[in-house]
């Protein structure tokens, strides 16, 4: 059960109810999530916001996306692995990717390095040594990327620790951390 409430788009301001209604048709469906952030203005607006800037990233939306599942699954996080499990074929992303990523797992050597990286700063609470950093650029990893990288992991945190806390209700096809995406395949 919910600690708060989504929001219903009536009850939101109009400037943040547009906002609502705009992120809500780029996906196509209403979004817990959004409706949970629009409680504070301040934090829709920062997230949306964060969302565009990662539309100018290098870092491509496949990697984002492999990302999210990665970071999910070592938070625990349902919601967020619910969802990219229904949004990820959109950015390219396969069930059978999907369900690799979430062991920081990749048939690409540069992305597995990058996921295993990530999974890594969420197990260690961002204490990383600078050796996985130089590994990173070994690999043509280059430093802007490495700061998308830090950045996105942390916006995947942020989303994960919002989700769980406020058990945000889940609008998307369940997917619990311990039982494989449903046609994934392999793994």
């Amino acid at each position: 059960m919910p600690t708060i409430k989504p929001i219903e788009l009536e009850a939101a301001s109009e400037a943040f109810a547009n906002i609502l209604k705009l992120m809500e048709d780029k996906v196509k469906r209403p979004v817990n999530m959004l409706r949970m952030f629009a409680h504070s203005p301040a934090m829709l607006d920062a997230y949306v916001h964060f969302l565009g800037a990662l539309d100018q990233c290098q870092t491509t939306p496949l990697v984002r996306t492999l990302l999210i599942a990665t970071v999910a699954q070592e938070m625990g996080g349902e919601y967020m692995l619910s969802g990219v499990a229904a949004f990820g074929p959109r950015e390219g992303a396969s069930p059978a990717q999907i369900e690799d990523s979430r062991r920081a797992k990749s048939e690409n050597p540069k992305t597995q390095l990058v996921l295993q990286f990530a999974a890594k700063a969420v197990q260690q609470l961002g204490h990383v040594p600078h050796s996985d950093v130089a590994a990173l650029r070994q690999a043509g990893v280059f430093d802007a990327e490495i700061v998308e990288l830090i950045s996105i992991v942390g916006l995947n945190i942020w989303r994960n620790l919002f989700n769980m806390i406020l058990e945000t209700p889940n609008d998307f096809p369940l997917v619990k951390v311990d039982q494989p995406l449903p046609g994934a395949g392999h793994v």
